[in-house]
């Protein structure tokens, strides 16, 4: 068996019994500081937090509930585009493989809009029914909206190696769609005051999937559980392009200074790894090799780090954003270590379109997306010492339906703090955690082609319907 085909057929497998569960606060809330129109951050809420499932600090999960009863699904956060979209019981032979599909003959609340209603996506595409829906996300003692505008999708191409069953969009503010996004109607039906959502991403090693850890909060921040300090930095987004992008005005490492443009900054929740410009990646790997040693290994750079070099030996990279925001990655933050070697979590951005700022940079500040005050707030994020995952086991191919407890075995991930080499994982196979870690990689620079090339779409079609 290949080097890609058991990476496939792990991710594969994985869809079938991957679920995500959101653990809802509402019975002990904390207080969450939630800031007022004034600068003084005063203002309580009282709003639930949803937990996100981490899939080897590749990909973040949530769970949502849809219908009456409501019926559980998998879905993907998008920063980076405004449509909801669930798999229909149509889809189970026309799609990318799920593990749950939405019944609408079991929901006495939904509603058809319109059929075969397409999105093209560059690279990929989803088709199905435009539909109204009951929504809950956390559980139905959570945040419940009525009347959500959705895509109930019977067939897609393109994301064959997805591993979630839909996508939860919440960007910025599309110009091109017609109806009320998700953030949109948590406000507009009174289950939050501002149009804010705040995103903690948790580092479980790179290694199997973690239940808990990472967060979702609608509504309000959580300074006290999930940053370091109450310094929020703001940067304000660029205007009227509808995403949830900001300017770069300077990038530095170890202070050296690689570029002198202004470039475009967009935040892409769930796009595992930063995507740079081809000049500043190359100007990146330059500077690397001049402080250590790195090459180029099956589309990744590696470095030395246990060798003749350690991870300390490397540089910061440094970026400024908005005006003079600076903020800072260290090598722990932007290297994976794994024995010797250090994987760069950075690559080309396929397009030459700016920076992606991806989960590689979420992961060290807690992100709060301000869409009331057209504005990206970044503090300091928490490090959590131990973080509790599953590993990957090898499995026969043909037992396409393994249960969790066969499938997985319990692991424990040792998180170092930042002054330490880097992390320590137990029974760990590093066939298998190279198979999966290039395969994610791919996925990401896929979603991004798939987000890029649809914009381009949206700009030409507004989104219109599509009639067979």
């Amino acid at each position: 068996m290949t080097f890609i085909s058991i990476a496939v057929l792990l991710i594969a497998a994985s869809s079938a019994y991957i679920k995500i569960p959101l653990k809802n606060l509402a019975e002990n809330p904390k207080q969450l500081i939630v800031e007022n129109y004034s600068t003084n951050p005063s203002t309580v809420e009282w709003t639930p937090t949803s937990y996100l499932k981490n899939y080897i600090n590749m990909q973040y999960f949530a769970q949502i509930y849809i219908g009456s009863p409501p019926q559980l699904f998998n879905v993907q956060i998008s920063t980076a585009s405004p449509w909801l979209w669930i798999p229909s019981t149509k889809c189970q032979f026309s799609c990318h493989k799920c593990s749950n599909y939405f019944d609408f003959l079991l929901s006495s609340s939904y509603k058809l809009l319109s059929q075969n209603y397409k999105i093209y996506y560059g690279a990929g595409f989803i088709r199905g029914d435009l539909s109204s829906e009951s929504f809950s996300i956390g559980d139905n003692k959570g945040l419940f909206i009525k009347n959500q505008t959705f895509i109930l999708v019977n067939q897609d191409g393109g994301f064959n190696d997805a591993i979630y069953d839909g996508i939860l969009g919440l960007e910025y503010n599309s110009q091109w769609l017609k109806y009320p996004t998700f953030l949109d109607n948590l406000k507009r039906q009174g289950q939050i005051s501002r149009k804010i959502f705040s995103v903690f991403l948790s580092d479980n090693g790179f290694s199997g999937i973690q239940s808990d850890g990472s967060a979702i909060i609608f509504g309000g921040f959580d300074l006290e559980s999930y940053s370091e300090n109450q310094d929020i930095q703001y940067v304000d987004l660029l205007q009227n392009n509808g995403r949830w992008q900001t300017s770069l005005s300077e990038l530095k490492v170890d202070g050296d200074q690689i570029t002198s443009r202004n470039s475009e900054a967009t935040f892409g929740i769930g796009i595992g790894l930063m995507y740079a410009p081809q000049a500043e990646f190359n100007s990146i790997y330059k500077e690397l090799s001049d402080e250590g040693d790195c090459w180029i290994e099956n589309s990744f750079v590696l470095c030395d780090c246990g060798e003749s070099y350690k991870l300390d030996d490397y540089p910061e990279i440094s970026f400024v954003l908005g005006l003079d925001h600076k903020f800072t990655l260290e090598p722990q933050n932007y290297f994976y270590k794994y024995g010797s070697k250090c994987y760069l979590l950075f690559g080309v951005n396929p397009i030459e379109y700016g920076w992606i700022i991806g989960d590689v940079f979420m992961r060290k500040y807690y992100t709060i997306f301000d869409a009331d005050f057209g504005r990206i707030g970044l503090a300091l994020a928490k490090t959590r010492k131990f973080v509790k995952a599953v590993d990957y086991v090898a499995y026969d191919k043909n037992e396409a339906n393994l249960s969790e407890e066969t499938f997985l075995k319990k692991s424990e991930i040792a998180y170092q703090n930042s002054n330490s080499d880097g992390i320590s994982i137990k029974n760990a196979d590093v066939f298998i955690y190279q198979a999966c870690f290039l395969v994610v990689f791919g996925i990401s620079i896929s979603f991004i082609c798939c987000i890029c090339n649809r914009r381009s779409d949206e700009e030409a079609s507004y989104y219109e319907k599509i009639y067979a």
